[in-house]
C-alpha cells in the first residue's frame, strides 16, 4: 500500500516546492551562528587588506565576470558554479569594499556609491556592492535553468555595479598596472524573426524582470 505521503496531486505540487524550498532556508538560530563564527572573526581580520590591495581584488572581480560570460556561452555551468562559490565573489568582494568603504576615507558619495553588503544594508542605502551580491546569487540559483542570455544579463547587472565601485576608487589606490576594460553592454540574444522579432526585441527585459518578480512571489507569498 503506497504511503499518503507519496502521492502528490497537480494542485499541491506548488505546495511541495515550497515546501521542499523552505527545508534548505536556515534557521535564526542557523543564522546568528555563523555570524559570529565566520562574518564577525572576517570582518576583524579585514584590516590586513590595504586600500591598494582592496582596488587590485575589485579588479580581480570585474576580470572574473568576464571569464563568467565565456562559460555561459559555452553552457559550462558546473564551472560556473565552482566560480561563483570561489572566495573571490563572497569573501574578497564583500571585504575589497568594506575597506574602501568604511577605512580608507572615501567621501560620502563614494560611500553610498559602493553601499553595504546585501545581507545587513537593512533599511540603509544598498549600493553597488548588494547589486552584485544579489545579481550573482540570482545567478548561482538559476545554474541549469537559465538560458545563456538570461545568465549574461545577471552577469551585465552585476558587472555594471562593479563598474561603480571602480569609479569611486580614489587615484591612490587604483591599480596602475590594470587596465579598465571597455565595457561592452548587454544586448538580449533570441532567434526569433518577423513579427516575434519585432516584439522580443523591446520587451524581453522587461520580461525576464517580471517573471523573476513572480517566480519570488510565488514562492513566498504563501
Amino acid at each position: 500500500q503506497l504511503e499518503d505521503s507519496t502521492i502528490v496531486g497537480v494542485g499541491d505540487d506548488r505546495q511541495w516546492q515550497q515546501q521542499q524550498i523552505l527545508k534548505d532556508v536556515p534557521s535564526y538560530n542557523e543564522i546568528m551562528l555563523q555570524h559570529r563564527s565566520e562574518r564577525v572573526p572576517m570582518w576583524r581580520e579585514k584590516g590586513e587588506m590595504t586600500g591598494e590591495i582592496a582596488g587590485k581584488k575589485v579588479y580581480d572581480v570585474l576580470e572574473g565576470l568576464s571569464v563568467l560570460k565565456g562559460m555561459a556561452e559555452e553552457y559550462q555551468w558546473d564551472d560556473m558554479r565552482d566560480m561563483l562559490d570561489s572566495e573571490l565573489f563572497h569573501e574578497e568582494l564583500e571585504i575589497s569594499c568594506s575597506v574602501l568603504r568604511n577605512e580608507l576615507g572615501l567621501r560620502s558619495e563614494a560611500r553610498a556609491e559602493i553601499g553595504f553588503d546585501w545581507g545587513s544594508c537593512a533599511w540603509r542605502h544598498c549600493g553597488a556592492l548588494a547589486d552584485t551580491q544579489e545579481a550573482l546569487a540570482e545567478l548561482r540559483n538559476s545554474l541549469g535553468m537559465f538560458e545563456p542570455y538570461e545568465c549574461l544579463f545577471c552577469i551585465d547587472i552585476a558587472e555594471r555595479a562593479v563598474r561603480e565601485v571602480i569609479a569611486v576608487i580614489p587615484p591612490r589606490f587604483q591599480p596602475h598596472d590594470r587596465v579598465l576594460a571597455v565595457y561592452q553592454g548587454y544586448s538580449p540574444q533570441n532567434q526569433a524573426t518577423g513579427d516575434d522579432a519585432a516584439y522580443s526585441d523591446s520587451t524581453i527585459d522587461a520580461d525576464f524582470l517580471s517573471t523573476l518578480q513572480k517566480l519570488r512571489q510565488n514562492l513566498f507569498d504563501d
